[in-house]
């Protein structure tokens, strides 16, 4: 059995053994919970809020202001919602490691 150490600093799983798959499954997981809360949001006027929450708690505001994620008039459009919630997947996708 693989002995698995959770940094404090990064959140990130550091295994020390054959088992490195298990840095790549962490990162899925992690996408997809906080894909799974953004879809959740039951009232669009919470939603951009609750984006910010979660870039937030992945420690992703750097990051996202970098790349000006949060930039678009289309936060405050609920038809636009499904196609924020893409560009955020990809967001994720290319910086949660």
């Amino acid at each position: 059995m693989a002995k698995i150490f959770i940094s404090k600093r990064s959140d990130k799983i550091i295994t020390c053994s054959k088992f490195n798959k298990t840095l790549d499954h962490y990162g899925e997981i992690l996408i997809q919970s906080a894909l799974d809360d953004i879809r959740n949001v039951p009232d669009y006027s919470d939603f951009s809020l609750h984006m910010l929450y979660v870039i937030a708690k992945l420690r992703l505001q750097l990051k996202a202001r970098e790349e000006n994620l949060f930039a678009s008039e289309k936060w405050s459009i609920p038809k636009c919602k499904d196609e924020l919630i893409k560009k955020i997947e990809e967001f994720l996708i290319k910086n949660v490691k």
